[in-house]
């Protein structure tokens, strides 16, 4: 059941688990899940193959904000999606039940919003690069959820008002890839979204991305 364009496979799932239950105890239910949802992002980010792994993980909750994100089942997608970069890449786990999480979390997090479509690329490029059977298996599993969920999105999604604008739509997906870093919060006002663009230009050209296009 999509909401505005989100699949959110997690909340759902979790939803679907409390509902044998009486009311009362869903908010406990939802908060229980929220808690394992945070804490297997931070074994799935500190078991990556790269230096400083458990700092990186550490780090994602040192990030000043309201406590909004941390709070509720419903926005578990924003702390996940942070681990799906990592995922794609850093090296090869050596531990098969290690390789067996990553694809279980990037499927669950793939399915629970439309950061999945962003890190497609990245998952292109390790298959590129590195064409070993585990990363074939996470392009795999990358593009069914990225292709489901850019589906989705077209199909059901609908701006505040309850209209489809692709503006809005336009607007709102430029705001989940880089507004939050540039702005931390929506762009919205005309000098915000130009600081988001702005931002996004420095961090192509500070990434080498037009050296990696010329070199192909």
């Amino acid at each position: 059941m999509p909401f505005a364009g989100y699949l959110h496979a997690v909340p759902r799932l979790t939803a679907l688990a409390a509902s044998p239950f009486s009311a009362t105890l869903a908010p406990a239910i939802y908060a229980g899940v929220n808690m394992v949802v945070m804490v297997w992002t931070v074994v799935t980010i500190a078991f990556c193959r790269v230096r400083h792994a458990p700092l990186l993980a550490a780090l994602l909750f040192m990030v000043p904000h309201t406590g909004e994100v941390f709070g509720t089942i419903t926005n578990a997608q924003w702390v996940m999606a942070c681990a799906l970069p990592l995922i794609a890449m850093t090296e090869t786990p050596l531990g098969r039940l290690n390789r067996m999480n990553q694809l279980a979390f990037l499927l669950l997090a793939g399915l629970s919003g439309p950061f999945s479509i962003f890190a497609l690329p990245i998952f292109i490029w390790r298959l590129w690069t590195n064409r070993d059977a585990h990363s074939i298996r996470l392009f795999s599993v990358a593009l069914v959820v990225a292709s489901t969920q850019l589906i989705t999105t077209l199909r059901n999604y609908v701006s505040f008002e309850g209209e489809r604008k692709p503006l809005h739509l336009a607007i709102t997906v430029l705001d989940r890839w880089l507004g939050a870093l540039a702005n931390g919060w929506r762009s919205d006002n005309w000098y915000f979204v130009l600081t988001t663009v702005l931002f996004g230009i420095t961090l192509l050209f500070w990434s080498g991305l037009p050296n990696i296009i010329g070199s192909i």
